[in-house]
C-alpha cells in the first residue's frame, strides 16, 4: 500500500474515533437500514422512550397524536415493524376514543409502554384507523434496547429463496410459490418485517419480492420490465429499475432505492400504493440542496438510513455524497464536514474499491457509514477492529496503516 493510501486509512480511523468518541463507538454497517415512519404526510416530532433493559419495561409514557385525515375512529394500532404485540405496546390511559370523529389538527392522546426484545434502537409507530382500515394518524416510535449483542456461531446453510435460476421465463414458478421454486436474478437487498416476513430487492428481475413466513414468495412492485411509471396507483403495477437497498419502517411500509431511476420509493402497507420519497424518477442529477426532496436530483443512489427523528440518509452514490433529507422534506448535503471518512471512501475507492472497517469490507460504491444504535463498543474493540484491518491488508500484499493507540 503506497504511503498515501497508509495516510488515509490511518487518518479515517483517527477521524472515526474522534467523532465518535474513544470508549463508545456506534454500530457501523454497510447494510446499516434504519427503520422510520412512512406516513410522512405531516412532519411530527417522533415520540421517544429512554434507553431501557432487555426483556424490561419502560413506564408507560403518554404519545399525542395529531390526526391527518378526518374520519370516525374505528381501530388502534401499536405496532413495531408493522406487527403488534412486540416493542410497544397499548398500556395505561387512552385518550382515543373509538366512534369518534376527528377533523385534521385534532389531537389525542394514547399510553404506550416500551419492552424491548433485542439490543439496539427499536422502532414503531401508533396508527389510528377507520372501519374502512383508512389512516386517520400515525404518530413515530422510537426507543433503545441496552444490552449484549447476541454471538454468531458457525451453523447450517439453507436457501431460502431462489432456485438458481436468472428469470422466470426460464423456469417454472411465478406468484404466490415456495420461494424455492421462484428466480431471483441479483438480489441486492433484504429485510424483514416485525411479523418474520422476508423483503428482497430482485435487482436483476427490477422487482421487490416478499416471502411469507410460510416460506411463499410474491412479488409486491414491479415487473421484469425496467421503467419509472406508477407513482400514485399500486406498486404491483409500477415499474422500477434494479431496485438496491430496502428497509421496513415500524408501520410496516417498504422504503428501497430504485437505484436504476436514481430515486427513494415506499411502498404503503395499507394500501399498497407506491410513491417517490426523494429524486426524480429517471432523471440522474446532483441538484436540489433545501428544496423539497421529491424535486431534487439523485445519481444511483444505492444505501439509505433514517435516524431516531425520521430524517433520512441517502447514499448518493454516483455523486460521491451522503444526502439527508429531513423530516419535513428538503434535502441537503449533509455530513461532509462532521464526518471525514466520507470523502476519504471515495479516494480508497479510485484506488481498491474499498475501505476495510472490521472484518468485511464496506463496497463505497454502495453502502455509507452512519452511527446508527447505542452498541457500545471498548476502546479495546476498535484496536480489534484495526487488527483485522491490518491483517487483511497484510493478506493483500500490503502495509498496513495503524491509528495510534489513545
Amino acid at each position: 500500500m503506497a504511503q498515501s493510501q497508509q495516510s488515509v486509512l490511518a487518518e479515517g480511523v483517527q477521524a472515526l474515533q474522534r467523532i465518535f468518541s474513544p470508549r463508545i463507538w456506534f454500530a457501523v454497517g454497510a447494510c446499516a437500514m434504519f427503520l422510520a415512519s412512512g406516513y410522512r404526510a405531516a412532519a411530527q416530532a417522533w415520540a421517544t422512550f429512554p434507553s431501557t433493559s432487555v426483556n424490561s419495561s419502560s413506564p408507560s409514557q403518554p404519545v399525542t397524536i395529531t390526526i391527518q385525515t378526518p374520519g370516525t375512529l374505528a381501530s388502534i394500532e401499536v405496532l413495531t415493524q408493522g406487527a403488534p404485540g412486540l416493542d410497544f405496546t397499548s398500556s395505561g390511559v387512552n385518550g382515543c376514543l373509538m366512534g369518534t370523529s376527528y377533523l385534521p389538527g385534532n389531537t389525542c392522546t394514547i399510553g404506550v409502554s416500551f419492552f424491548p426484545k433485542y439490543p439496539g434502537l427499536r422502532l414503531g409507530a401508533v396508527v389510528l384507523l377507520d372501519s374502512g382500515n383508512h389512516v386517520l394518524a400515525s404518530q413515530n416510535l422510537s426507543g433503545v434496547g441496552n444490552g449484549s449483542l447476541s454471538i454468531m456461531i458457525p451453523g447450517v446453510i439453507n436457501t431460502i429463496a431462489g432456485d438458481g435460476c436468472l428469470s422466470d421465463g426460464f423456469c417454472a414458478g411465478a406468484g404466490n410459490v415456495p420461494a424455492t421454486e421462484i428466480a431471483l436474478r441479483e438480489p441486492l437487498g433484504e429485510a424483514t418485517d416485525g411479523a418474520g416476513n422476508l423483503y428482497i430487492s430482485d435487482s436483476g428481475n427490477n422487482r421487490i419480492r416478499k416471502v411469507n413466513s410460510a416460506g411463499n414468495i410474491a412479488t409486491i412492485a414491479g415487473s421484469e420490465v425496467p421503467g419509472f411509471a406508477g407513482d400514485g396507483g399500486q406498486a404491483v403495477t409500477a415499474q422500477i429499475n434494479g431496485p438496491s437497498a430496502i428497509t421496513i419502517d415500524g408501520t410496516g411500509n417498504v422504503f428501497f432505492a430504485d437505484t436504476g431511476n436514481n430515486a427513494i420509493r415506499e411502498i404503503n402497507v395499507k394500501n399498497g400504493i407506491i410513491s417517490t420519497v426523494a429524486g426524480t424518477l429517471g432523471s440522474a442529477g446532483y441538484s436540489g440542496n433545501g428544496i423539497p426532496a421529491t424535486s431534487a436530483l439523485l445519481s444511483a443512489p444505492q444505501g439509505i438510513a433514517f435516524d431516531p427523528n425520521g430524517n433520512l440518509y441517502i447514499a448518493d452514490t454516483g455523486n460521491h455524497r451522503i444526502r439527508k433529507v429531513d423530516s419535513a422534506g428538503p434535502l441537503r448535503t449533509s455530513l461532509a464536514s462532521a464526518l471525514r471518512v466520507i470523502p476519504e471512501m471515495e479516494v480508497l475507492h479510485s484506488q481498491r474499491n474499498y475501505l476495510s472497517l472490521g472484518p468485511w469490507p464496506l463496497q463505497t460504491t454502495a453502502a455509507f457509514i452512519l452511527p446508527i444504535s447505542a452498541i457500545a463498543v471498548s476502546e479495546e474493540s476498535i484496536r480489534r477492529l484495526q487488527l483485522l484491518q491490518a491483517l487483511q491488508a497484510t493478506e493483500l500484499g500490503a502495509t498496513p496503516a495503524m491509528a495510534p493507540s489513545r
